[in-house]
């Protein structure tokens, strides 16, 4: 938190944009209160604090979409910061999204110990978000939305707190809201304690979300590719589904039925990584 502080304050506001920082804390016990207290507020900055029950990302961001009151919202996670100029780079951003007509933009994400950069591949144009998984490649990247979509909410899956980004997404999908441009204004260190390092696990805990999510990307126009790997997937955390106790989503039609004898093996074959390797995602 301090580093990304610390990256906000120090950003060259322009003087026709005010930045408010709105702070959702969910259910840490890491003091984040006590050092969020600490921070002193250039003029520019406006910052809210609000704590709620720990219930994962996509209800911290929730609450997030309920309390925001800016024309635009930027997702920063607590482990990221802010480029020099990023929140320039983002208001340059939003203002072509203002001329396109667009509601949502994603920004690549620098990341610093990593191999590669990410990029897209033809920036700077509208897709929807079908579009966006059959043309350009898949990696994280910045979230920022109009506030004309701050009635979105995540789907929430009692005894669930992971829920991937998409479940969210795939509410644009029949419109042309998705803006795409290579500006770059956060930097995303992966913690190895954090989402990304066990996803595996992540998606097992809460395996009905995830079916959710495969069951939504059947519902829309993608690849076979992609349309193939959705049904093994649905049916993967169908049986985990079962496996942990709880009701799955029902398979809808003769293909989703079918496909949980493929998907059976890649359940039990979850379970040894997830066994042998507890704190890391070691499949795809």
């Amino acid at each position: 938190m301090p580093r990304l502080f610390q990256s906000i304050a120090s950003q060259q506001f322009n003087n026709h944009h005010q930045i408010d920082w709105l702070i959702v804390d969910d259910g840490s016990s890491d003091q984040t209160a006590a050092v969020v207290a600490r921070f002193v507020i250039p003029a520019a900055l406006t910052l809210s604090y609000v704590k709620v029950p720990h219930g994962g990302k996509h209800r911290a961001l929730n609450e997030g979409f309920k309390r925001a009151t800016g024309d635009w919202v930027l997702i920063v996670d607590s482990d990221d910061w802010v480029n020099p100029g990023g929140l320039l780079k983002a208001c340059s951003a939003i203002e072509q999204a203002q001329a396109l007509g667009a509601l949502l933009i994603q920004l690549p994400l620098t990341v610093p110990k990593a191999s590669r950069q990410y990029c897209f591949d033809k920036p700077n144009r509208l897709l929807n978000f079908s579009e966006r998984i059959a043309e350009e490649p898949h990696f994280d990247s910045s979230l920022i939305f109009s506030q004309a979509l701050m009635s979105l909410r995540f789907p929430t899956f009692e005894g669930e707190y992971f829920l991937a980004e998409s479940a969210l997404l795939f509410q644009l999908k029949n419109n042309q809201m998705l803006y795409i441009s290579n500006a770059i204004a956060v930097s995303a260190e992966y913690q190895p304690d954090g989402l990304s390092a066990k996803m595996l696990t992540n998606r097992i805990q809460s395996s009905v979300g995830c079916m959710h999510v495969y069951k939504q990307q059947l519902a829309i126009n993608i690849p076979l590719n992609w349309r193939l790997q959705s049904f093994v997937n649905f049916g993967r955390f169908w049986w985990h589904t079962v496996i942990r106790g709880k009701k799955p989503i029902t398979p809808n039609g003769t293909l989703q039925w079918l496909v949980l004898l493929v998907s059976w093996p890649i359940t039990l074959y979850d379970c040894y990584l997830e066994n042998r390797f507890p704190s890391h995602d070691r499949c795809k």
